[in-house]
């Protein structure tokens, strides 16, 4: 599995994503991971889970959501804790840095990187 790590770079305070946050109330999330099959299988469960934090980090500074429509033609995407890195997950190697060397084309102000998980 490869992903590509994506940060605009635009300061996103954490106590202001918190703050904007409409409800604190959400349902808890699974207390046990589950384990996988294969890419798909893993990729499938993420998109299923959420961030709590993505809603008012994007209100706050919209350039994220612009980073995450950037990593959609991954397998999964989202962003990490309260912002501004993003993710997307590739099955391969060629794909994350077709990807991220696109990505970097198209907005070289912003850090792009692409790396094996391990």
């Amino acid at each position: 599995m490869w992903m590509v790590l994506v940060n605009p770079r635009v300061d996103v305070p954490t106590p202001m994503v918190f703050s904007a946050l409409e409800t604190k109330s959400n349902s808890a999330m699974e207390d046990v991971i589950p384990s996988w099959a294969d890419f798909d299988a893993f990729c499938e469960w993420l998109v299923s889970q959420r961030n709590d934090l993505q809603s008012p980090a994007i209100a706050l500074r919209p350039i994220i959501g612009d980073a995450l429509a950037a990593l959609s033609d991954g397998a999964a995407s989202g962003m990490s804790g309260s912002g501004a890195t993003c993710f997307g997950l590739y099955s391969s190697a060629k794909d994350a840095a077709k990807a991220a060397q696109r990505i970097q084309r198209a907005h070289p102000e912003w850090w792009v990187t692409d790396a094996k998980v391990l």
